[in-house]
């Protein structure tokens, strides 16, 4: 499992090649994630530039319609140090580093389908931290904000939001310092804050990765050999 607390992306200046005023790219680091980016056109070029090299491992990109993407990292000499295309995108895209680079700009160059404009919801990167896969089992639910009311008649009337996915992950085999290095991340933020969250970061079809919030106080104890077991829960953000 792997977690982004805290985004990188917040601190950059962010600019695009292509963009409607109305959904500037300044969107694409806003807390609401369907409060999007537009660009003007079928692709364009977003270039994110830090004050400082920032330390980068992992890249996250939600709600969006592309058919294509470049993401590449360069150093402060303006090396390029990492590049990958990922055609045909899921829903949120994850990028795992094989180690932590220093990154001082970052280029995205976004694709969608012709005839349309390119919408993106947001983008993250930073150091995520890594915990162990969850126990088998995990408590799959929702969170469903839609409201009805109905007549005398047995008529419906329903306000219908689209619900949103709450998961539990339970752990039985988290080490004192990957409990140590979590506990630390959490407390920095409490409950609420967003984060993004990649549960098996090596295949997604037990569950996909999600732009969320933990909704209660993690609950861990210590176990035998410095090991802890515990639960967290997540709740999609939008």
């Amino acid at each position: 499992m792997k977690i982004l607390f805290f985004n990188a992306a917040e601190d950059a200046t962010i600019t695009a090649s292509s963009v409607n005023t109305n959904y500037p790219a300044s969107n694409l680091v806003h807390q609401f994630l369907y409060k999007v980016f537009k660009a003007s056109a079928a692709s364009t070029t977003i270039s994110m530039v830090f004050s400082a090299p920032t330390q980068v491992n992992c890249m996250y990109i939600g709600y969006h319609n592309l058919a294509s993407i470049t993401i590449t990292l360069f150093n402060a000499s303006g090396t390029v140090i990492y590049t990958r295309t990922i055609s045909n995108p899921e829903d949120i895209v994850t990028l795992h580093l094989d180690s932590l680079y220093s990154v001082s700009s970052i280029r995205i160059v976004a694709t969608c389908a012709a005839g349309a404009v390119v919408r993106i919801g947001g983008v993250a990167c930073g150091s995520e931290l890594t915990l162990p896969y969850p126990d088998p089992d995990p408590t799959y639910t929702h969170t469903d904000n839609s409201s009805s009311s109905s007549s005398p008649n047995g008529q419906i009337v329903a306000n219908y939001f689209a619900p949103l996915r709450l998961e539990t992950f339970n752990f039985t085999s988290i080490t004192g310092d990957e409990y140590s290095v979590f506990n630390s991340a959490y407390e920095s933020i409490g409950i609420g804050a967003h984060l993004w969250a990649d549960f098996y970061e090596l295949s997604h079809s037990p569950r996909k990765p999600m732009y969320c919030i933990i909704t209660e106080a993690p609950s861990f104890q210590r176990e035998e050999q410095n090991k802890y077991s515990g639960s967290i829960t997540f709740q999609e953000a939008r």
